[in-house]
């Protein structure tokens, strides 16, 4: 009934239908399969093509009469979004040519009633497998998700459009197309205590593949991003946020300006407070955490020194005798190799001291 010879009438009660249905049961995997099995998919990603990229004209004008712009925008979309839980679901509508489409209703100031599911099917699409992310650049996504990262947007659709480039960063090949396109910047301002925890886990996430590229890493500094990273190792901050801000300095720190302003920004305390008896045991922060702190010591006697002074070392060694896994361990060894059996002898009854 939603094929291009239905009725408007049947046509609009159809979507109306199938999208409540997706929602309704998308939670029922067999459903959602059945669903695509029956047919569905091609005809609704031919319907996100049905209203005219200006925003305002209808390219099918027998149906402007019972298919408003908001039905037709809203209701395709939301029923792919419902259907995109499922990954061969997912496979398929790329496979139908959703994705140039879906990028096309991209437009910043588009309602947010369309935007926030097209940007959540775009982040399904791009995640699904890296056939599918190959074709969201070439469809001219990046610019128009660096738009979707402003202060207009709602916050769903901020996390959504930064989890679409947190998942192009992953590879290589598409940093220096990230990044040109000016998402830096864009993504620094995510990281703001003004965004919510999963835009800023999402915002960390890319800005840490970003910074895989040597290139970007003086460009992120200079945005501002260490003091706002810093402030995401405070106690305000879920784990899976703790892991990714940690993540991004460490790989920020590879070049010396920024271990410099990294120490400066007060990260030292922060990161051993993230191994004291306070916190609460994660095996993900602990081992990022033990790194990190075994990379500020490279060649840098005052990061070394306030590490001490902020009782690192003894958390690193009760860190080192509850933990199990093997790069933790080896970045403790790396720190304990600096100090000889009488320094480690030290430091240890000053942390006791202290204590």
């Amino acid at each position: 009934m939603i094929g291009a010879d239905s009725r408007p009438a049947q046509k609009k009660h159809a979507l109306q239908t199938l999208c409540d249905l997706c929602y309704t049961l998308q939670e029922d995997p067999g459903i959602l399969v059945a669903i695509a099995a029956a047919g569905a998919i091609p005809p609704l990603v031919q319907l996100l093509g049905l209203y005219a990229s200006d925003g305002n004209k209808l390219l099918s004008p027998d149906v402007e009469e019972l298919l408003s712009p908001e039905d037709l925008q809203c209701f395709p979309v939301a029923a792919l979004l419902a259907l995109s839980e499922n990954d061969d679901n997912t496979v398929s509508i790329a496979g139908a040519g959703a994705v140039p489409r879906v990028v096309q209703l991209l437009l910043p100031d588009a309602p947010s009633y369309m935007l926030e599911p097209a940007a959540a099917l775009l982040y399904n699409l791009t995640r699904v497998n890296a056939e599918v992310a190959g074709t969201v650049i070439p469809a001219g996504a990046v610019p128009r998700l660096v738009l979707l990262l402003g202060p207009g947007s709602t916050p769903a659709t901020q996390w959504q459009a930064a989890g679409v480039l947190e998942l192009l960063s992953v590879h290589a090949g598409n940093r220096a197309t990230v990044a040109a396109a000016g998402a830096i910047p864009m993504l620094v301002q995510l990281l703001g205590s003004g965004s919510s925890s999963e835009a800023q886990r999402s915002a960390a996430w890319a800005l840490d593949h970003l910074s895989g590229d040597v290139a970007n890493r003086a460009t992120i500094a200079a945005a501002g991003a260490v003091p706002l990273l810093v402030q995401l190792l405070g106690p305000g901050s879920t784990g899976s946020v703790l892991v990714v801000a940690a993540a991004a300095l460490a790989n920020l720190a590879q070049n010396a300006d920024n271990m410099v302003a990294i120490a400066a920004a007060g990260a030292i305390p922060l990161l051993v407070n993230l191994l004291g008896p306070g916190s609460s045991p994660d095996p993900d922060v602990e081992q990022c955490t033990a790194g990190f702190l075994s990379n500020l010591t490279i060649d840098d006697d005052q990061n070394t020194a306030a590490i001490v002074a902020a009782g690192g070392f003894s958390a690193l060694v009760r860190l080192g005798a509850r933990s199990t896994d093997p790069q933790t361990q080896a970045a403790i060894a790396s720190f304990l190799s600096l100090f000889t059996p009488f320094e480690v002898a030290v430091a240890m009854r000053q942390d006791r001291q202290r204590a």
